[in-house]
């Protein structure tokens, strides 16, 4: 059984103006460097104790194993392009004074911080991001302890507007008290990996308390979760992972609970586990409002224990047949109404950007096929939605000029459709963001099926904000536009959210500077699950370019039967199917091979670790998957050939770009480009003419007759085989 112990202590505000003590100020002075170099500092010299020190601009300070510091007065690192300070040794400050980590009023003051030796600062405040007087929404502060021992009076995440992370890796934390989101309007995390933290009391005020399973907290009084607070917690079978409170625990109402279960463990029904428990004499006030779904919270004990009951429910239905993934089982437009796009026209009835906007559930019909050229960029907040592509006649369907983006919503699905940007179209940063051809932001059960993007000015495809429980599976993303060394392909960037689950499988990544993909997350938490994809001709960085790049980033991967292949344009890296960055990112990986050679024959070979640069963990068993995500995967060769065959928006067939992307794998020829005219621009997409459908339910009249639904009646929301899936996805599914 793992114990794991909390409580809140009502925080104590310490005199933080400055101004109190009169101390001489150090700035940093180069660009690297190790702190206990005279000439580093401006003014030169080692610095003394009572001394301020500011780390800011592009400073990146080290204090060197075996150096200990003075104990400083107060110790800011701030501003410009994110400086840091490394802790390899110890680092001293002033009782009563501070660390601030992040601090101003104006963009880019964020600052970060790395442990792996000793902080001492014992009745002193950690202040991961502060927004100073103006209470500005846009510094962060990241601190990584991913050794060693941290003492201080507080660890405040969040300060005056600002967001604060904070990534527990192991070592120990002891602090008087811990407040997640403390004074803040943003989301603030403490993501408690591994180690030990104790503390007398904790708030959880905006933002999470992310407890793994190896992770131990012992707060010594009680506990407090606000109605913008979470708690994430881990459960694998005979394990009971709970805090133990010895002071009261108030849980507002509307706080939320995230379980995640391990090594594909799954509850029987009535299955009880311990989440909060206390044991010290108090009481738990309230339950969890949001909980996850199949499970509910019982108060037991006279109040003293609060419980998490698995009560398993119908296994919800997938997306489609051939869905898999995290977004697998995105309900989409199901029993909504039916809309028709009947003209490739930039707004107005019957158009792509009417059938996406407004409210309601919802599936889209295409009438016609063709290049739908848009003015302007298509922000869609529209929840329930089924976007059939394969319904379109003629050459399909495919989206010009415009940036879509499925924005602050639910439940996707998207399949067959072409997002073809353009460089006209794509901006550079600052003016009208048309920068990807595809974009999900703070979005959730979203599945992208055999669609094609191309021609982004940043990336192709964009996963970013709270995204969570997304798949893009059997696509073809290619030829980001390298206009401005931007040519990239994917970015998978959550933030904000506690965990964030994605699946990238069977797609055709090619031609492109770099990112296929880019994993990171800004703030959280992400597992993500990458497998039988094929990339070809990467600009740099390997295929899979900066995963987990900074210090604060943590990604669980799992990396199989992957086929990377190096092209004319990769420069740098051609042995490398991943480049892993200063973050914690922990692979697995089995089954890929890597083509290096640069030359016409298809000839990789699986080089194990060797195609894997940087300092990622090496996992020995793959990253737990709930077993209703899980992938059906292929032998790596096996994956080669089916992605190369059936990837891409292929009904009613491929166009002109994707055969000749296809080709180009084939061959071992082709480039990354700069604009779409070097390789002809869009296809010309025949519009066809659309089946009759008499009763206007978006069901052909044939199908309807051959499959027993009345083609009279519009009965398209009927089940006439009872197996969940309604008529109109029948007609979809079977296309």
């Amino acid at each position: 059984m793992k114990k794991l112990a909390a409580v809140l202590v009502v925080a104590s505000i310490l005199a933080l103006a400055a101004g109190e003590v009169s101390a001489a100020t150090k700035t940093w002075n180069v660009a690297s460097g190790n702190w206990n170099v005279s000439g580093n500092w401006n003014p030169s010299g080692i610095p003394v104790a009572g001394t301020e020190i500011k780390i800011s601009n592009t400073g990146k300070c080290t204090i060197p194993s075996g150096y200990s510091t003075p104990s400083m007065y107060r110790v800011y690192v701030y501003n410009a392009t994110t400086p840091s300070l490394t802790v390899t040794g110890t680092l001293n400050v002033t009782s009563g004074q501070f660390i601030k980590v992040g601090f101003g009023s104006t963009t880019n003051q964020d600052g970060r911080m790395i442990q792996t030796g000793t902080v001492s600062a014992s009745g002193n405040v950690l202040i991961l991001g502060d927004g100073y007087t103006s209470r500005y929404t846009g510094v962060d502060g990241w601190y990584n302890l991913n050794s060693g021992t941290l003492t201080c009076g507080e660890i405040r995440i969040g300060d005056r507007g600002a967001r604060g992370f904070m990534y527990q890796a192991a070592g120990s934390a002891n602090a008087a008290q811990v407040n997640i989101g403390y004074d803040t309007a943003s989301n603030c995390q403490y993501n408690l990996n591994g180690g030990t933290l104790t503390c007398t009391g904790m708030a959880v005020t905006r933002g999470t308390l992310l407890v793994k399973q190896a992770a131990t907290i012992d707060i010594n009084g009680a506990m407090s979760i606000s109605a913008n607070g979470t708690l994430s917690t881990e459960i694998s079978s005979g394990d009971n992972t709970y805090v133990d409170v010895s002071g009261n625990s108030t849980l507002t109402s509307g706080c939320t609970l995230v379980i995640s279960l391990l090594g594909g463990f799954t509850p029987s029904s009535g299955q009880e586990f311990t989440i909060i428990e206390s044991t010290g004499g108090g009481t738990i006030n309230a339950t969890f409002t949001n909980v996850p779904a199949n499970w509910s919270t019982e108060l037991r004990d006279s109040g003293a224990r609060l419980v998490a009951v698995y009560t398993p429910g119908v296994e919800p239905l997938k997306a489609f047949p051939g869905a898999y993934g995290f977004g697998c089982q995105a309900s989409g437009g199901r029993g909504g109404t039916v809309y028709k796009v009947t003209n490739t026209n930039d707004s107005g009835s019957g158009s792509f950007r009417d059938a996406v906007h407004g409210g309601g559930t919802r599936t889209v019909i295409f009438n016609t096929g063709g290049t739908c050229t848009q003015s302007t960029r298509e922000d869609t907040t529209r929840a329930n939605i089924t976007v059939a592509g394969q319904t379109a006649p003629g050459g399909g369907f495919c989206v010009r000029n415009c940036q879509v983006t499925i924005k602050n919503t639910s439940n996707w699905i998207v399949r067959h459709l072409r997002f073809r940007l353009g460089r006209h179209a794509g901006t550079h940063e600052g003016a009208e963001p048309n920068f990807d051809a595809f974009n999900v932001w703070n979005s959730h059960d979203v599945i992208v099926d055999h669609c094609s993007a191309s021609w982004g000015a940043d990336e192709v495809m964009d996963f970013r904000g709270t995204t969570n429980n997304i798949t893009v599976q059997w696509s073809i993303l290619s030829e980001g536009l390298n206009w401005y060394d931007h040519g990239y392909a994917v970015i998978w960037e959550p933030n904000g959210i506690a965990l964030s689950r994605g699946s990238l499988h069977h797609n055709l990544l090619a031609h492109h500077l770099a990112r296929m993909p880019r994993v990171s997350n800004e703030t959280d938490d992400l597992t993500f699950d990458c497998r039988n994809n094929v990339f070809y001709n990467w600009g740099d960085e390997g295929a899979c370019g900066r995963c987990a790049f900074y210090t604060t980033e943590s990604v669980d991967m799992n990396y199989i039967g992957n086929y990377a292949i190096a092209g004319s344009d990769t420069t740098t890296g051609a042995g490398a199917a991943m480049e892993t960055g200063e973050g914690n990112a922990s692979i697995y990986q089995s089954d890929n091979k890597i083509d290096s050679d640069r030359d016409s024959s298809h000839d990789g070979t699986n080089t194990g670790w060797s195609m894997f640069i940087g300092s990622e963990t090496q996992l020995g068993s793959a990253v737990s998957i709930p077993a209703a995500y899980q992938i059906s995967t292929d032998a790596v060769d096996t994956a080669y050939t089916n992605v190369l065959a059936g990837a891409g928006a292929t009904k009613p067939s491929r166009d002109s770009a994707d055969t000749r992307i296809v080709n180009s794998v084939t061959n071992r020829n082709g480039s990354i480009i700069d604009d779409e005219d070097d390789v002809g621009g869009w296809p010309t997409l025949a519009a066809g003419s659309a089946p009759t459908d008499t009763d206007g339910d978006g069901m052909p009249d044939s199908w309807e007759s051959a499959n027993g639904t009345n083609p009279s009646v519009a009965d398209n929301n009927g089940d006439l085989d009872s197996d969940g899936y309604t008529n109109i996805e029948e007609y979809i599914n079977s296309l």
